[in-house]
């Protein structure tokens, strides 16, 4: 099948399942001039006549004419990122782009295409690196998951103060972690609308657990070996539970990793842990680490799931079926609950069938796609609530 479209105005849950293929390509104009805004202070530009760049959908206006860079603050933080805005007079709609965990940048080819597609729509978009990487100062594992809700409403902020910005008008796009953080944004401002990509429905613990499940049994453990290994892993987050200092932590991981490491299933997971990425991350000694799982812990983030009924505006929730670190079945089910926990009518839920975390398939040869539908689908819902 192909694009199947998406009425997120009937007073229900739409849901979606879709099947297809879908080629993954940027199509960037050939030439932006680039313009530096820092602070609100800088100068912009604008890139050619209509038609000097291709789009992904409509055909009929280039996806962005004018490109800057910016800077807001939030906290002791200095984040840098790029504001694109589409062909047409302001004031714009924009989305604001929500990153999942890790050292997101702004420079990601994955989310460059997403925001090609809104901005064909009439949407600006703003993507930003995490504090820490690139030019952004502060650090991204210092933060919980409400600290990066003030980070994205401190965002939406300062883009409402442009005037070629319709402050009224700007939603959220997030992928992954992000699930967490976008239902804690409307404590802090208001969200016209929200698109989250895989977003998990469990806690921080448990959506751990699931991931660490799905890899270790992709790589060959058996029954018994995965629940010895699932079992030794929650021995790890009762050393986070304990309020432990990292200094009397530390020794005790230690002796958890050796334990580890008797375990007859080892040889195996050492064998992939370049490719294991919840492993990699909970068998690191480095305080930074530990800090992300400590003070997530205290505030709640690992032992609770994302405050759903907080989404009280317009919603689209993406999953793909083959989805490896996100439950997309329980996921799925529980944005499909939100009108029973808020009476919100205007939610929309779409399953990409063979589509994995980030919605992308395997093409013939081996190589990532989006999935058929993925971008349409986002675009053509954006266009629907304009």
């Amino acid at each position: 099948m192909g694009e199947m479209g998406i009425d997120g105005r009937s007073g229900a849950v739409c849901s979606l399942r879709v099947r297809g293929r879908f080629r993954f390509g940027i199509d960037r104009a050939q030439v932006i001039v680039v313009f530096f805004l820092i602070f609100g202070c800088g100068h912009t530009g604008e890139v050619g006549p209509p038609g000097a760049a291709q789009n992904h959908s409509t055909g009929d206006a280039p996806p962005v004419i004018r490109y800057e860079e910016l800077a807001f603050q939030h906290g002791r933080n200095r984040l840098v990122g790029d504001l694109s805005l589409p062909y047409g007079p302001p004031p714009y709609p924009a989305v604001v782009f929500v990153h999942g965990s890790g050292p997101a940048t702004r420079h990601s080819e994955y989310l460059e295409s997403i925001a090609d597609e809104f901005l064909s729509r009439g949407f600006a978009t703003f993507i930003w690196s995490k504090p820490g990487v690139d030019e952004s100062t502060g650090h991204y594992l210092k933060q919980t998951m409400a600290m990066r809700a003030e980070e994205v409403a401190a965002a939406m902020a300062y883009l409402a103060e442009r005037a070629d910005i319709d402050g009224e008008r700007i939603g959220l796009w997030g992928i992954s972690q992000a699930g967490w953080v976008m239902p804690m944004v409307p404590a802090y401002r208001s969200v016209a609308f929200v698109i989250s990509v895989s977003g998990s429905a469990q806690t921080g613990q448990q959506q751990d657990l699931y991931g660490t499940a799905n890899e270790l049994a992709r790589i060959g453990f058996s029954d018994e070996e995965l629940a010895d290994a699932l079992d030794h892993r929650l021995e790890f987050y009762e050393l986070i539970h304990a309020g432990l200092s990292y200094a009397e932590f530390l020794p005790r991981q230690q002796a958890w990793l050796a334990e580890m490491k008797q375990r007859p299933w080892y040889p195996l997971l050492e064998m992939h842990l370049d490719e294991l990425i919840f492993q990699e991350f909970v068998m690191a000694t480095d305080p930074e680490k530990f800090e992300f799982f400590s003070i997530n812990d205290q505030n709640g983030s690992l032992v609770s799931p994302p405050e759903l009924k907080n989404l009280d505006m317009p919603v689209l929730a993406i999953y793909g079926s083959e989805d490896a670190l996100v439950d997309s079945t329980l996921g799925s089910n529980a944005y499909r609950e939100i009108p029973q926990l808020n009476a919100n009518p205007d939610v929309t839920v779409v399953v990409f069938e063979g589509a994995d975390h980030g919605i992308r398939e395997r093409d013939d040869e081996g190589h990532l796609e989006f999935a058929p539908g993925y971008l349409t689908t986002m675009g053509e819902w954006l266009a629907e609530h304009r």
